[in-house]
Formats: C-alpha cells, sequence, structure tokens
C-alpha cells in the first residue's frame, strides 16, 4: 500500500529548510515527545520514584564553550537530576522557551525576546 505523504524538507546545496508540512509535522512531534516524557514522569512518581528534571536548548557554539562545565557542574550539585539536550535555532529555542517545552536555553545575543529573562555569560 502507498500512502502519499507532503514533502517535510527541501533540500538546497548549503542547507536543509523545513517546509510548512515539516514544521507542523515538527511542531506536533516535540508535543507527542514531551507529553510521552510527562507520562513517564506520571509514573515514576506514582511508583515512589519521582525524577527533577530539566529540558535544555543550546546553539551550536555553546555546545563547544560554556555548555559542558556548566553540566559538569549541576551534575555535581544536583546528581539526582536527570538532563534533556538538544540543539536548535535562537529563534527556536525562544519559542520553545515561551512555550514551556524546553527550562533552559543557550542562545546567541538578540536585542527582543519578549517576557523572558536574560542573563548574559558572554566574555
Amino acid at each position: 500500500m502507498h500512502i502519499a505523504q507532503p514533502a517535510l524538507f527541501i533540500r538546497s546545496a548549503p542547507r536543509v529548510e523545513l517546509t510548512r508540512a515539516g514544521a507542523a509535522f515538527y511542531e506536533r512531534s516535540v508535543r507527542i515527545r514531551s507529553d510521552v516524557d510527562l507520562s513517564r514522569e506520571i509514573a515514576r512518581s506514582v511508583g515512589g520514584r519521582s525524577a527533577r528534571k530539566i529540558a535544555i536548548a543550546t546553539v551550536y557554539p555553546a555546545t563547544i564553550g560554556v555548555l559542558p562545565s556548566f553540566l559538569a557542574r549541576i551534575g555535581r550539585t544536583y546528581p539526582d537530576i536527570c538532563m534533556h539536550i538538544e540543539s536548535g535555532t535562537t529563534d527556536d529555542i525562544i519559542r520553545h522557551i515561551a512555550a514551556g517545552r524546553i527550562d533552559l536555553g543557550f542562545i546567541r545575543l538578540v536585542e527582543n525576546i519578549g517576557s523572558l529573562r536574560f542573563f548574559s555569560i558572554a566574555h
């Protein structure tokens, strides 16, 4: 059985971009993943094994700069915390923080991030 599906991305020489259908699919996938994670946390909590979780998103430069030392410090200070790390663009990270999908983001400097608070860690 063959099922026609819309193109989810457009590939050009320097990059790959999501189509509108791809962006909708991606957003829905993120929500489903969050629902599955929440269900797992609820089951753990009911079973008496509550685990604290923090979701962190980062732009690429931070993954080789400040992120490793930050994660090590968090791990030493809060050894029972579960960290979920993902990468994204500054715009995506800001949207995901505003929507409550992630807790913390490492982004490039921008002029306006709405009502979100930010702290500069640039040298």
